[in-house]
């Protein structure tokens, strides 16, 4: 019995160190995403992305329903100039709302999404925000569920399976 009690407290501060470790690690990585996100929109807003290496590229059409013109859409992406590797993928659509998609991509993988309702007056007031981080195609962390009620058909999507579709077809391209 006293070498049971002897195993209990170093197993139960491995496992208490274990633990805290990996949430230190994916904490970490939130960081760097975050700072990853900066750089990749700094350059995004830059004039003369040309210059950096870059490339800005849009691809717009409308959204039809009934063969009646119901709203447009925008796809708009930041890659290298050889085209081949993409960076920032957002794509925006004014069907009813204005709803924004924007991915981050590095290494060819997805590392963080977020989608955006906003008003459509002068301001545009993002009145619902949802955001995610991966690592190697699994959320690691996500803001807390807010339900829009009025807009949960367009809201409840797999963010991760819509930005992996938007890269393949980036690739495609």
């Amino acid at each position: 019995m006293r070498h049971f009690k002897n195993c209990i407290a170093p197993i139960i501060l491995s496992t208490c160190l274990c633990s805290s470790l990996f949430a230190q690690s994916d904490s970490l990585l939130v960081h760097q995403i975050r700072n990853y996100v900066k750089y990749i929109d700094s350059i995004n807003s830059l004039n003369y992305v040309q210059d950096k290496g870059f490339v800005k590229s849009i691809a717009e059409g409308v959204i039809k329903r009934d063969n009646k013109v119901v709203g447009g859409y925008g796809i708009y992406s930041l890659s290298n100039l050889k085209n081949d590797t993409v960076f920032r993928i957002e794509y925006h659509d004014n069907f009813g709302i204005n709803t924004y998609k924007t991915y981050y991509y590095q290494n060819n993988k997805i590392v963080y999404a977020t989608l955006e309702f906003k008003n459509t007056d002068e301001q545009e007031t993002t009145f619902f925000r949802k955001e995610e981080f991966y690592n190697d195609d699994k959320v690691i962390l996500k803001s807390p569920e807010q339900n829009p009620k009025r807009y949960i058909d367009i809201s409840s999507f797999s963010m991760l399976d819509d930005g992996k579709k938007l890269l393949a077809d980036f690739q495609k391209k």
